[in-house]
Protein backbone atom coordinates (compact mmCIF):
# COMPACT_ATOMS: atom_id res chain seq x y z
CA UNK A 1 0.00 0.00 0.00
CA UNK A 2 1.49 3.63 -1.12
CA UNK A 3 -0.02 6.01 1.53
CA UNK A 4 -0.16 9.86 0.12
CA UNK A 5 1.97 12.04 2.64
CA UNK A 6 2.80 15.87 2.88
CA UNK A 7 6.47 14.81 2.25
CA UNK A 8 5.99 13.18 -1.21
CA UNK A 9 3.96 16.53 -2.54
CA UNK A 10 6.36 19.31 -0.74
CA UNK A 11 9.41 17.76 -3.23
CA UNK A 12 10.53 18.92 -6.54
CA UNK A 13 11.40 16.51 -9.21
CA UNK A 14 14.88 17.21 -8.00
CA UNK A 15 13.78 15.47 -4.44
CA UNK A 16 14.58 18.60 -3.03
CA UNK A 17 12.36 20.09 -0.28
CA UNK A 18 10.85 23.09 -1.37
CA UNK A 19 11.20 24.79 1.95
CA UNK A 20 13.11 23.90 4.95
CA UNK A 21 11.39 25.19 8.26
CA UNK A 22 11.20 24.47 12.15
CA UNK A 23 8.13 23.09 14.08
CA UNK A 24 8.71 23.80 17.71
CA UNK A 25 9.25 21.33 20.01
CA UNK A 26 6.19 23.32 22.16
CA UNK A 27 4.22 22.93 19.07
CA UNK A 28 5.10 19.38 18.78
CA UNK A 29 4.01 18.32 22.74
CA UNK A 30 0.63 20.15 22.10
CA UNK A 31 -0.42 18.69 18.93
CA UNK A 32 0.91 15.24 20.33
CA UNK A 33 -1.93 15.81 23.18
CA UNK A 34 -4.54 16.68 20.11
CA UNK A 35 -3.88 13.10 18.89
CA UNK A 36 -3.87 11.08 21.86
CA UNK A 37 -7.33 12.84 22.81
CA UNK A 38 -8.94 11.88 19.06
CA UNK A 39 -7.01 9.05 18.71
CA UNK A 40 -7.05 7.25 22.37
CA UNK A 41 -4.57 7.64 25.22
CA UNK A 42 -3.72 4.04 25.59
CA UNK A 43 -3.10 0.80 23.62
CA UNK A 44 -6.54 -0.91 24.33
CA UNK A 45 -6.85 -1.32 20.61
CA UNK A 46 -4.01 -3.38 19.68
CA UNK A 47 -5.53 -6.00 22.44
CA UNK A 48 -9.26 -5.79 21.32
CA UNK A 49 -8.60 -8.12 18.24
CA UNK A 50 -11.65 -8.90 16.30
CA UNK A 51 -14.01 -6.75 18.96
CA UNK A 52 -14.52 -4.51 16.53
CA UNK A 53 -11.20 -2.56 15.99
CA UNK A 54 -8.84 -4.92 15.48
CA UNK A 55 -10.79 -5.79 11.98
CA UNK A 56 -9.80 -5.10 8.69
CA UNK A 57 -12.99 -2.56 8.09
CA UNK A 58 -11.64 -0.88 11.50
CA UNK A 59 -8.24 -1.22 11.83
CA UNK A 60 -6.51 -0.18 14.89
CA UNK A 61 -5.72 3.34 14.98
CA UNK A 62 -2.18 3.42 16.65
CA UNK A 63 -0.88 0.57 14.31
CA UNK A 64 -2.17 1.62 11.19
CA UNK A 65 -0.55 5.28 11.63
CA UNK A 66 2.80 3.55 12.77
CA UNK A 67 3.18 0.93 9.81
CA UNK A 68 1.93 3.29 6.93
CA UNK A 69 4.46 5.93 8.24
CA UNK A 70 7.61 3.42 8.80
CA UNK A 71 6.90 2.19 5.11
CA UNK A 72 6.65 5.15 3.80
CA UNK A 73 9.65 6.48 5.64
CA UNK A 74 11.89 3.58 5.02
CA UNK A 75 11.84 2.38 8.60
CA UNK A 76 10.96 -1.08 10.44
CA UNK A 77 9.89 0.72 13.37
CA UNK A 78 9.27 4.31 13.58
CA UNK A 79 11.21 3.99 17.37
CA UNK A 80 14.83 2.12 17.91
CA UNK A 81 13.35 0.94 21.71
CA UNK A 82 9.89 0.41 21.00
CA UNK A 83 7.40 1.65 23.89
CA UNK A 84 4.15 0.52 21.23
CA UNK A 85 2.48 1.61 18.16
CA UNK A 86 1.19 4.69 20.11
CA UNK A 87 4.22 5.82 21.91
CA UNK A 88 6.47 4.90 18.83
CA UNK A 89 4.52 7.43 16.94
CA UNK A 90 4.08 10.34 19.67
CA UNK A 91 8.16 9.72 20.17
CA UNK A 92 8.58 10.12 16.22
CA UNK A 93 6.54 13.22 16.38
CA UNK A 94 8.45 15.08 18.61
CA UNK A 95 12.18 13.80 17.43
CA UNK A 96 12.31 13.46 14.04
CA UNK A 97 14.75 16.43 12.53
CA UNK A 98 12.98 15.91 9.45
CA UNK A 99 10.10 18.66 9.22
CA UNK A 100 8.38 17.00 6.30
CA UNK A 101 8.02 13.71 8.31
CA UNK A 102 7.17 15.31 11.22
CA UNK A 103 3.94 16.95 8.86
CA UNK A 104 3.64 13.67 7.83
CA UNK A 105 3.04 12.04 11.12
CA UNK A 106 0.32 14.90 12.64
CA UNK A 107 -1.36 14.93 8.32
CA UNK A 108 -1.83 10.97 8.62
CA UNK A 109 -2.78 10.77 12.43
CA UNK A 110 -5.52 13.64 11.84
CA UNK A 111 -6.58 12.20 8.70
CA UNK A 112 -7.39 8.68 10.08
CA UNK A 113 -8.95 10.59 13.04
CA UNK A 114 -11.42 12.25 10.28
CA UNK A 115 -11.81 9.17 8.05
CA UNK A 116 -11.69 6.23 10.63
CA UNK A 117 -12.52 6.95 14.00
CA UNK A 118 -16.30 7.86 12.96
CA UNK A 119 -16.45 4.04 11.85
CA UNK A 120 -15.38 3.07 15.46
CA UNK A 121 -18.28 2.27 17.68
CA UNK A 122 -19.33 4.75 19.84
CA UNK A 123 -19.44 2.25 22.96
CA UNK A 124 -15.51 1.38 22.14
CA UNK A 125 -14.53 5.30 22.49
CA UNK A 126 -14.18 5.28 26.64
CA UNK A 127 -12.11 1.94 26.33
CA UNK A 128 -9.74 3.33 24.02
CA UNK A 129 -9.83 6.83 25.84
CA UNK A 130 -10.79 8.61 22.69
CA UNK A 131 -12.30 12.00 24.42
CA UNK A 132 -12.30 14.69 21.23
CA UNK A 133 -14.39 14.37 18.39
CA UNK A 134 -12.35 14.89 15.10
CA UNK A 135 -13.40 17.94 14.15
CA UNK A 136 -12.76 19.60 17.11
CA UNK A 137 -9.43 18.07 16.92
CA UNK A 138 -8.59 19.48 13.57
CA UNK A 139 -9.81 23.10 15.00
CA UNK A 140 -7.22 23.06 17.87
CA UNK A 141 -4.14 21.62 15.18
CA UNK A 142 -5.69 24.43 13.01
CA UNK A 143 -5.14 26.89 15.90
CA UNK A 144 -1.97 26.05 17.01
CA UNK A 145 -0.76 26.28 13.80
CA UNK A 146 -2.16 29.94 13.70
CA UNK A 147 -0.83 30.25 17.44
CA UNK A 148 3.13 29.62 16.63
CA UNK A 149 2.78 31.88 13.29
CA UNK A 150 3.17 28.44 11.44
CA UNK A 151 2.63 28.26 7.46
CA UNK A 152 1.25 25.65 7.17
CA UNK A 153 -2.83 24.16 7.74
CA UNK A 154 -4.49 20.47 8.03
CA UNK A 155 -7.35 21.10 5.42
CA UNK A 156 -9.34 18.43 3.20
CA UNK A 157 -7.42 15.62 4.65
CA UNK A 158 -4.40 17.23 3.78
CA UNK A 159 -1.23 19.50 5.35
CA UNK A 160 -1.01 22.64 3.06
CA UNK A 161 0.93 25.50 2.93
CA UNK A 162 -0.56 28.89 3.64
CA UNK A 163 1.03 31.14 1.66
CA UNK A 164 3.91 31.72 -0.86
CA UNK A 165 6.65 33.70 1.03
CA UNK A 166 7.73 35.48 -2.42
CA UNK A 167 3.94 36.02 -3.41
CA UNK A 168 3.43 37.59 0.22
CA UNK A 169 6.37 39.86 0.06
CA UNK A 170 5.92 40.70 -3.61
CA UNK A 171 2.26 41.44 -3.56
CA UNK A 172 0.68 41.36 0.16
CA UNK A 173 3.31 43.72 1.04
CA UNK A 174 3.39 46.18 -1.16
CA UNK A 175 -0.18 46.62 -1.32
CA UNK A 176 -0.44 47.15 2.89
CA UNK A 177 2.17 49.15 2.10
CA UNK A 178 0.07 51.65 -0.35
CA UNK A 179 -2.82 51.81 1.44
CA UNK A 180 -1.21 52.67 4.85
CA UNK A 181 0.80 55.33 2.82
CA UNK A 182 -2.15 56.65 1.15
CA UNK A 183 -4.42 56.67 3.79
CA UNK A 184 -6.98 54.06 2.58
CA UNK A 185 -7.64 53.42 6.44
CA UNK A 186 -10.54 51.45 5.96
CA UNK A 187 -9.42 48.74 2.97
CA UNK A 188 -6.66 48.89 5.15
CA UNK A 189 -8.14 47.54 8.01
CA UNK A 190 -10.20 45.26 6.19
CA UNK A 191 -7.21 43.44 4.59
CA UNK A 192 -5.21 43.15 7.61
CA UNK A 193 -8.66 41.48 8.70
CA UNK A 194 -8.26 39.35 5.54
CA UNK A 195 -5.04 37.69 6.38
CA UNK A 196 -5.32 37.35 10.09
CA UNK A 197 -8.49 35.53 9.30
CA UNK A 198 -6.04 33.22 7.01
CA UNK A 199 -3.07 32.81 9.36
CA UNK A 200 -6.04 31.20 11.80
CA UNK A 201 -7.14 29.07 9.18
CA UNK A 202 -10.47 31.28 9.13
CA UNK A 203 -10.64 30.89 5.21
CA UNK A 204 -14.32 32.00 4.19
CA UNK A 205 -13.98 34.99 6.43
CA UNK A 206 -10.48 36.04 4.99
CA UNK A 207 -12.11 35.70 1.28
CA UNK A 208 -14.76 37.89 2.58
CA UNK A 209 -12.83 40.71 4.34
CA UNK A 210 -10.57 40.59 1.18
CA UNK A 211 -13.29 41.52 -1.24
CA UNK A 212 -14.32 44.05 1.50
CA UNK A 213 -11.01 45.80 0.96
CA UNK A 214 -11.15 45.47 -2.67
CA UNK A 215 -14.35 47.06 -2.97
CA UNK A 216 -13.61 49.97 -0.50
CA UNK A 217 -10.65 50.84 -1.93
CA UNK A 218 -12.78 51.26 -5.55
CA UNK A 219 -15.04 53.26 -3.30
CA UNK A 220 -11.98 55.39 -1.44
CA UNK A 221 -10.87 56.24 -5.32
CA UNK A 222 -14.67 57.12 -6.38
CA UNK A 223 -14.79 59.45 -3.19
CA UNK A 224 -11.50 61.52 -4.11
CA UNK A 225 -12.33 61.25 -7.27
CA UNK A 226 -16.18 62.81 -6.81
CA UNK A 227 -16.77 59.99 -9.48
CA UNK A 228 -20.58 58.98 -8.95
CA UNK A 229 -21.35 55.50 -8.01
CA UNK A 230 -24.18 53.71 -6.28
CA UNK A 231 -24.29 52.61 -2.35
CA UNK A 232 -24.71 49.52 -2.63
CA UNK A 233 -22.73 49.06 -5.54
CA UNK A 234 -21.09 45.31 -5.99
CA UNK A 235 -17.85 44.76 -6.96
CA UNK A 236 -18.67 44.64 -10.69
CA UNK A 237 -20.46 47.84 -11.04
CA UNK A 238 -17.19 49.60 -9.26
CA UNK A 239 -15.04 48.45 -11.62
CA UNK A 240 -18.03 49.65 -14.12
CA UNK A 241 -17.21 53.25 -12.81
CA UNK A 242 -14.11 53.33 -12.75
CA UNK A 243 -13.05 51.86 -15.94
CA UNK A 244 -15.74 54.10 -17.41
CA UNK A 245 -13.99 57.49 -15.70
CA UNK A 246 -10.56 56.23 -17.13
CA UNK A 247 -8.51 55.31 -14.10
CA UNK A 248 -7.34 53.12 -16.34
CA UNK A 249 -6.55 54.92 -19.62
CA UNK A 250 -8.33 53.47 -22.45
CA UNK A 251 -4.95 52.77 -24.66
CA UNK A 252 -3.92 50.17 -21.90
CA UNK A 253 -7.72 48.71 -21.25
CA UNK A 254 -7.34 48.01 -25.37
CA UNK A 255 -3.91 46.61 -24.82
CA UNK A 256 -4.58 44.99 -21.55
CA UNK A 257 -7.07 42.12 -22.96
CA UNK A 258 -9.58 40.76 -20.60
CA UNK A 259 -8.85 43.32 -18.15
CA UNK A 260 -12.01 43.63 -16.80
CA UNK A 261 -12.22 39.71 -16.91
CA UNK A 262 -9.45 39.61 -15.26
CA UNK A 263 -10.74 41.96 -12.14
CA UNK A 264 -14.07 40.69 -11.91
CA UNK A 265 -13.80 37.32 -12.37
CA UNK A 266 -10.85 37.05 -9.21
CA UNK A 267 -11.81 38.16 -5.74
CA UNK A 268 -15.67 38.37 -6.63
CA UNK A 269 -16.32 35.57 -8.27
CA UNK A 270 -14.33 33.35 -5.24
CA UNK A 271 -16.57 35.08 -2.90
CA UNK A 272 -19.73 34.90 -4.37
CA UNK A 273 -19.09 31.28 -5.06
CA UNK A 274 -17.28 29.93 -1.74
CA UNK A 275 -18.18 32.36 0.72
CA UNK A 276 -20.59 35.09 0.38
CA UNK A 277 -23.75 33.28 0.13
CA UNK A 278 -26.23 30.91 1.96
CA UNK A 279 -24.72 27.11 1.74
CA UNK A 280 -27.55 25.23 2.49
CA UNK A 281 -27.61 22.82 4.59
CA UNK A 282 -24.15 21.12 4.09
CA UNK A 283 -21.17 22.84 5.33
CA UNK A 284 -19.04 23.55 1.69
CA UNK A 285 -15.58 24.12 2.66
CA UNK A 286 -12.90 26.57 1.58
CA UNK A 287 -10.16 25.34 0.11
CA UNK A 288 -6.36 26.84 1.48
CA UNK A 289 -5.06 27.20 -1.93
CA UNK A 290 -8.70 29.21 -3.15
CA UNK A 291 -8.45 31.44 0.03
CA UNK A 292 -4.68 32.11 -0.85
CA UNK A 293 -5.89 33.05 -4.50
CA UNK A 294 -8.05 35.34 -3.46
CA UNK A 295 -5.96 37.15 -0.95
CA UNK A 296 -3.20 37.51 -3.91
CA UNK A 297 -5.68 39.01 -6.26
CA UNK A 298 -7.40 41.55 -4.14
CA UNK A 299 -3.74 42.37 -3.22
CA UNK A 300 -2.56 43.09 -6.51
CA UNK A 301 -5.82 44.41 -7.73
CA UNK A 302 -5.45 46.93 -4.92
CA UNK A 303 -1.47 47.94 -6.06
CA UNK A 304 -2.93 48.30 -9.46
CA UNK A 305 -6.08 50.82 -8.52
CA UNK A 306 -4.07 53.01 -6.21
CA UNK A 307 -1.08 53.47 -8.42
CA UNK A 308 -3.84 54.41 -10.79
CA UNK A 309 -5.32 56.76 -8.75
CA UNK A 310 -2.13 58.42 -8.03
CA UNK A 311 -1.08 59.09 -11.44
CA UNK A 312 -4.57 60.24 -12.22
CA UNK A 313 -3.88 62.97 -9.71
CA UNK A 314 -0.19 63.57 -10.58
CA UNK A 315 -1.62 64.07 -14.12
CA UNK A 316 -4.51 66.67 -12.95
CA UNK A 317 -1.99 68.61 -10.90
CA UNK A 318 0.40 68.66 -14.12
CA UNK A 319 -2.26 69.94 -16.24
CA UNK A 320 -3.40 72.57 -13.76
CA UNK A 321 0.13 73.70 -13.33
CA UNK A 322 0.30 73.95 -17.08
CA UNK A 323 -2.84 75.45 -17.29
CA UNK A 324 -1.42 78.37 -14.80
CA UNK A 325 2.04 78.69 -16.32
CA UNK A 326 0.69 79.13 -20.12
CA UNK A 327 1.17 82.55 -21.23
CA UNK A 328 -1.73 84.77 -22.37
CA UNK A 329 -3.36 84.53 -25.62
CA UNK A 330 -2.22 87.80 -27.85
Amino acid sequence: MITDVFSKRNRTPSGEPLVRDVLPQVFRVQVAHIMLRALGDNDEGERLGQGGIGTREVPYLWGYIHDRLAEEHGLFRLAERSGGRRADCIRYLCDVKDVDKALDVIELSFRTAQEVVPRVPHYLWFSLEITQKPEDAVSDLNARFGEHNLGYRYVDGQIVRLDSEYLHQEVSEPALQLLHAHGFDGPEEEFRSAHEHFRHGRLKEAVVDALKAFESVMKAICDAQKWVYSAKATASELITVVLKEGLIPEYLQTEIAGLRNLLEASVPVVRNKGAGHGQGATSKPMPAHLAAYALHSAASNIVLLIQAHQALKLADRQARRGHRMAPPIP
